[in-house]
């Protein structure tokens, strides 16, 4: 036998199949919720930045403040100074001075090297600056790594900051 067929509220006539559809039950809800929140989550976190390295260091060690110079003759002339406040490099007198004013600045270890990164606010923005110290009074840049560059002894003079 088929279908029961009964009359309409409109005068025709309808079967068991043409009765409205149930709302969604609130697991279903529930479970595409859930399912669009982890994928939101995932869009975003992929695009998130990992932490940066070491911990931010409260005052500039002593070892790194000065000014610092190099003999490579690459970069004859250029000097580098390191302040409480900013890192300033002289990239010769043909182009403007790099660095800037210190936003932070991180420390952490690599193998027997400490490493500092300088992030600071100059002319053509935010700029990362690292220093990686080997030997003390001796640093190199983490680009170019081949110069090594010599803490300057101090002076009375305030000469070139």
């Amino acid at each position: 036998m088929g279908k029961a067929i009964r009359p309409s509220s409109t005068g025709g006539l309808r079967g068991d199949s043409d009765r409205p559809a149930r709302p969604p039950s609130r697991i279903v809800w529930g479970s595409i919720g859930a399912a669009v929140t982890a994928i939101l989550f995932l869009i975003f976190r992929v695009g998130a930045e990992p932490p940066p390295p070491g911990k931010v260091l409260e005052v500039i060690p002593a070892h790194a403040l000065g000014t610092w110079q190099t003999e490579d003759p690459r970069y004859a002339g250029r000097l580098i100074f390191v302040m409480d406040d900013q890192v300033l490099l002289d990239r010769g007198p043909e182009n403007e001075p790099g660095g800037g004013s210190l936003i932070e600045a991180r420390g952490w270890v690599e193998g027997e090297d400490e490493i500092i990164r300088f992030e600071v606010l100059g002319p053509e923005g935010r700029e990362m600056i690292e220093f990686v110290f080997a030997p003390p009074g001796l640093m190199h840049l983490r680009n170019p790594e081949d110069v090594i560059w010599t803490r300057q002894e101090q002076t009375n003079s305030s000469e070139g900051l």
